[in-house]
C-alpha cells in the first residue's frame, strides 16, 4: 500500500489543493480540463431532477415531449438561453421496485415511446438543447445482459436484483448511440446503492475500478462527459485517473425550501482539489409554484436569491427547474451572459479556513457560518467574491484571508442589496451576524496606482469579474481604466468602477457611489469599456 501526505504553511485550503494536485499528477489529469471539456459547466441549463417542477410531472394533458417543447418555447419568450437540459430517471425502462431497489433498476436505457413518442432525437432537433442523461443502477433482468438474451457480459446478483456490465464494448455502444440523440453528460447516479447492494464490488479489488474505467473509455470515445452522483469518496478519488469524469454532486437533492446548499462550501473544496466541478443540483427561481403534485401544497422556496448565488459560485452547473411561466428571468440571468455562458468565478467558492476551523473546534467560541470565497485572476490582478450567510456573531475577515498582501489597497461592494463600495482598512471586511434571507455577497477588487478599481458587473450579476466576461484589464497612468469584455452581439454590458478618492474618504469609512459604464457589444461580441466615460466609453474589438 502507499500513502500520499500533503502539507502547506498556507492553511487548510492550500493543503487540500496540494494533496489534490499530487493525485491528479499521478493520474495524468489536469484540474482545469473539466471546464474545457464539459458544456454543462460553461452554459446555463434546465433541470427535471428530483426537486424540479417537472420531476415525474408533466404539463396538464401533455406528454413529456410536449412538456419539454413548451418549456423551450417559454424559455425563448422569456429570454432564458438554456443550452442543455437534465433528463432525470422518468424517461427510460426500469424493473420492478423491491426492498433495496427503490424505483427499480434499469432494464433498458432508451426513451420510452409514451414519454417521447418521436424519440429523443426529435426533441433535441426541435429545442437545440444538449442533454444530461440520468442513469441509475442496472437491474438483474436487463435485456442488455447476454444471460437475458442480450449482447453483453454482465455480472448479475439474483439475491439483490442488481447487475453490473463487465464488457467494454457495452459502454462504447451505449454512449455512442446516446451521443446521436444529443447526450453531452452521462449522469451515473445511485453509486452508493450499487456498491452497498451488489456484493461482487466489495469482494474484488479490481472490479469497481474496471467498471468505472470502462465507463470513462466509452464516454471518451463519444466525446461525452460524466457526472458522479450519490458517490462515495472512493468513486471521487478514482476519477483522478478518468478525464471524462468532470463533475460530482456535492450536496443532497434539492427540494423547495430545504438547505441542501449549505455543504457546498466544504464539499466543493474536496471536489475541486481532485479536478471535479461540484454540482449543487437545481433550484426554483420564484417562491411559490403551484401545480407540482410531488411537493406539499404549502411548499415554497423562500431563498431563491441565495440558491441562485450559490449555484453560480459553485462553478458547477446552474440549472433552474421552474414550471412554465413561473421563472424569475432577471434572477436567473444574474448567473449568465445573454448567450447562456455562465459568469462564474475562476474556481469554486469554498469556506474560508477560519470558518472550517471554527466548525471543527466549535468549543473555541469563534464565530461560525457559511463564509465562502473564490478568486479570479485577470491581467495579473486578483478579484474576489465572498458569500456570507448564517454568520453566528459579528466578525471581520482580514485581507490576508482573501490572499491579498498586508497593506494592499482593496475595495469591496456588497452586491445582494446595494451597489455602493467600501474601502477596506487594516480591520478587513466587517461581517454582521445574519441568516439566509439577508445573506451578503461581496465583490472585492484591487485599487490601481491611479486610484481606480474595477468592480465589474456587480449591478446585474453575482460575479463582478468573471473570466468568461473579462479578458483583460489595464489602468492608465493618466487616470482611468480599460476593460476588454466579451459576450453576445448586441448584449448590453454594464461595468462598475470605484473612482479615486475625491475627498476625505478613509479606509473603513462610509460607503461610496460607484461609477458605471454601459456598453452594447458589437457584432464581434468583443469591446473595450473605458472609465471615466469620456468621448468613447465603448470601442469595438
Amino acid at each position: 500500500s502507499e500513502a500520499l501526505l500533503a502539507h502547506s504553511a498556507g492553511g487548510i485550503t492550500e493543503a487540500m489543493l496540494a494533496w489534490g494536485s499530487l493525485l491528479l499528477a499521478r493520474g495524468g489529469k489536469v484540474r482545469a480540463a473539466a471546464w474545457e471539456r464539459d458544456l454543462t459547466l460553461r452554459t446555463l441549463g434546465y433541470s427535471t431532477d428530483n426537486g424540479a417542477y417537472y420531476y415525474y410531472n408533466t404539463a396538464p394533458n401533455a406528454s413529456y415531449e410536449q412538456t419539454m417543447l413548451r418549456v423551450a418555447e417559454y424559455a425563448a419568450a422569456a429570454r432564458l438561453p438554456y443550452r442543455y437540459w437534465l433528463a432525470d430517471s422518468w424517461w427510460y425502462y426500469k424493473g420492478t421496485p423491491a426492498r433495496g431497489r427503490p424505483g427499480g433498476g434499469v432494464t433498458n436505457w432508451t426513451a420510452r415511446p409514451d414519454v417521447f413518442p418521436r424519440g429523443f432525437e426529435a426533441l433535441t432537433a426541435a429545442t437545440g438543447w444538449r442533454v444530461q442523461g440520468h442513469n441509475r443502477y442496472w437491474d438483474a433482468t436487463t435485456g442488455y445482459a447476454r444471460a437475458n438474451g442480450g449482447r453483453y457480459s454482465f455480472l448479475r446478483d439474483r439475491g439483490s436484483g442488481y447487475a453490473l456490465p463487465v464488457d467494454a464494448a457495452f459502454w462504447g455502444d451505449l454512449l455512442r448511440n446516446a451521443s446521436r440523440w444529443g447526450l453531452a453528460v452521462y449522469e451515473q447516479d445511485w453509486l452508493d446503492y450499487e456498491l452497498d447492494h451488489f456484493a461482487p464490488l466489495t469482494q474484488s479489488a479490481s472490479l469497481g475500478g474496471d467498471w468505472l474505467a470502462q465507463m470513462a473509455a466509452g464516454a471518451a470515445a463519444s466525446g461525452v462527459s460524466i457526472q458522479y452522483c450519490m458517490s462515495y469518496s472512493r468513486h471521487v478519488l478514482a476519477s483522478t485517473q478518468l478525464p471524462p469524469v468532470t463533475q460530482a454532486r456535492a450536496s443532497d437533492d434539492y427540494q423547495p425550501g430545504n438547505d441542501q446548499w449549505r455543504p457546498l462550501g466544504t464539499t466543493a473544496l474536496f471536489a475541486y482539489a481532485v479536478g471535479l466541478a461540484p454540482s449543487k443540483d437545481s433550484f426554483w427561481s420564484t417562491p411559490v409554484q403551484p401545480g407540482a403534485p410531488r411537493y406539499r401544497a404549502a411548499q415554497s422556496e423562500p431563498r431563491c436569491r441565495l440558491q441562485a448565488a450559490v449555484s453560480t459560485l459553485s462553478r458547477g452547473p446552474v440549472a433552474p427547474s421552474d414550471g412554465i411561466g413561473l421563472s424569475d428571468a432577471a434572477l436567473i440571468m444574474r448567473s449568465a451572459a445573454a448567450d447562456g455562458t455562465l459568469l462564474s468565478p475562476a474556481r469554486p467558492a469554498t469556506k474560508l479556513d477560519a470558518f472550517l476551523a471554527a466548525d471543527a473546534f466549535a468549543s473555541d467560541g469563534a464565530p461560525t457560518g457559511e463564509v465562502w470565497f473564490a478568486d479570479t485572476a485577470v491581467s495579473s490582478r486578483r478579484f474576489g467574491v465572498l458569500l456570507a450567510a448564517r454568520v453566528s456573531a459579528a466578525t471581520a475577515v482580514s485581507q490576508a484571508q482573501f490572499g491579498y498582501a498586508p497593506g494592499a489597497s482593496v475595495v469591496a461592494v456588497e452586491a445582494n442589496s446595494t451597489h455602493r463600495f467600501t474601502r477596506l482598512g487594516a480591520g478587513g471586511l466587517s461581517l454582521p451576524p445574519n441568516g439566509e434571507l439577508d445573506f451578503r455577497l461581496w465583490n472585492l477588487a484591487p485599487v490601481e496606482r491611479n486610484g481606480w478599481a474595477l468592480l465589474g458587473e456587480v449591478a446585474h450579476k453575482w460575479v463582478g469579474v468573471s473570466p468568461a466576461r473579462v479578458t483583460a484589464v489595464d489602468a492608465s497612468s493618466s487616470g482611468g481604466m480599460e476593460v476588454a469584455v466579451r459576450g453576445a452581439a448586441g448584449e448590453r454590458v454594464t461595468m462598475s468602477f470605484a473612482p479615486p478618492c475625491a475627498g476625505p474618504c478613509a479606509a473603513g469609512g462610509q460607503p461610496e457611489a460607484t461609477v458605471s459604464v454601459a456598453c452594447e457589444l458589437p457584432a464581434s461580441g468583443r469591446a473595450l469599456v473605458r472609465a471615466p466615460e469620456g468621448a468613447s466609453p465603448c470601442a469595438a474589438l
